[in-house]
C-alpha cells in the first residue's frame, strides 16, 4: 500500500526464501522514473519502519553453495 500510495505498484519475489518484491516495467522507462522508484522505495520502507532491507544470514547462507 506504501508503494502504491506513490503511484508504484510492486509484486512479491517468487525466486528466493527471502521476503522480497520485485519492480517491473511495461513500456519505456527513462532515468527520472527510476530516480522516482528509488525514492519510492526508500520513502516506503521508511513509513513501514523498515531498518535494513538486508537479509537474515541464515537465509543467505540458504541461498549460497557450499
Amino acid at each position: 500500500a506504501a508503494m502504491k500510495a506513490r503511484g508504484f505498484l510492486i509484486y512479491p519475489g517468487k525466486l528466493t526464501l527471502v521476503e522480497s518484491f520485485r519492480i517491473g516495467c511495461i513500456g519505456q522507462i527513462d532515468p527520472e522514473m527510476m530516480s522516482r522508484v528509488v525514492v519510492a522505495v526508500e520513502e516506503s520502507l521508511q513509513e513501514l519502519g523498515v531498518r535494513s532491507a538486508a537479509p537474515a544470514p541464515a537465509a543467505l547462507a540458504q541461498r549460497m553453495p557450499g
